[in-house]
This record gives C-alpha cells, sequence and structure tokens, in this order.
C-alpha cells in the first residue's frame, strides 16, 4: 500500500528529493528507471554523504565527520589547540544549497529542452566552499591586523 502511495505522489511530482541509504529505491523496485516510467519528467535529487560510487558509499556521513574529511576542522578552534567542528551543520546547509541550485537549474533545462534530470548531491563537494571560508575567516576582527597566528593563516 505504502509504495502504491509513493507511486502515486511521484506521477504527480515535479521533484523527488531523498537521502536515503545508497541502493534503497532500488531495493524497493523504485530505481531510476522506475521512476521515469512512473514520471519521464521528474527532476530527482538523491542526496548521499559520499556518493554511489566508491570505497565509501556504505557509511553514513555526519556532518562533523565530514566537516574533518574536507579540512574545515583544522581552521576552526585555538591556534594551539585542536580542531573543533563548527557551531552550525555547515556540510549539511552547504549540500542543501548546492541540492536546490541544481534542481533549479534541472528545471530551467527541462523548461528550455524538455527533458527530465537526476542529481547527485555529494557533501564533498563542499571542499570548493572551504577554500572560500580560509578567505573569510581570518581571525580578524574589523579594523584589525590579520592574526598570523590564526589557524587559517598558516
Amino acid at each position: 500500500e505504502a509504495l502504491g502511495i509513493f507511486d502515486r505522489l511521484i506521477a504527480q511530482s515535479d521533484v523527488l528529493i531523498q537521502n536515503f541509504k545508497v541502493g534503497t529505491l532500488e531495493r524497493l523496485g523504485r530505481g531510476d528507471d522506475a521512476l521515469e516510467r512512473l514520471n519521464p519528467r521528474l527532476i530527482h535529487l538523491a542526496i548521499s554523504g559520499f556518493g554511489p560510487d566508491g570505497p565509501y558509499r556504505d557509511r553514513p556521513a555526519y556532518d562533523f565527520v565530514l566537516q574533518a574529511m574536507v579540512g574545515l576542522m583544522s581552521i576552526t578552534g585555538e591556534a594551539e589547540g585542536e580542531p573543533m567542528r563548527l557551531g552550525v551543520a555547515v556540510v549539511d546547509v552547504v549540500t542543501a544549497l548546492y541540492g536546490a541550485l541544481g534542481i533549479l537549474e534541472a528545471g530551467v533545462a527541462r523548461r528550455h529542452r524538455e527533458i527530465a534530470g537526476r542529481l547527485k548531491a555529494d557533501p564533498q563537494a563542499g571542499r570548493e566552499y572551504r577554500l572560500g571560508m580560509g578567505d573569510a575567516d581570518t581571525g580578524q576582527k574589523d579594523g584589525e591586523e590579520e592574526d598570523p597566528e590564526h589557524r587559517s593563516t598558516r
């Protein structure tokens, strides 16, 4: 009964956003081919911590683990202290933003080219965000000189 409800919803939806473990929809018989049969115009955003392929695909992806893996923790905290996680789940936030942008782009492309699309959001794409963080977080306050001891400037 639940899959029937899912199928009816998919048939009338523009977008599906899901973050099931990799392979869950396939095990339920609702993989890409099934979704396309149900709704050829569906935009499908699949969010997973480490993507659908590769050695970490089955690992859970917690925000603080990804912060450490992409280097965000290394620029946070006291200059001589241990790395610290950010107070905000920034990897989750950035992943959501990239996902939303991808959906918008796919919607525009579909409108202009009459195509559907499947998107994969990979939180590790946030590595590019880390590059901007180094520029934005130098440890200085307005009007002060840059702190050469702050971990982001070393």
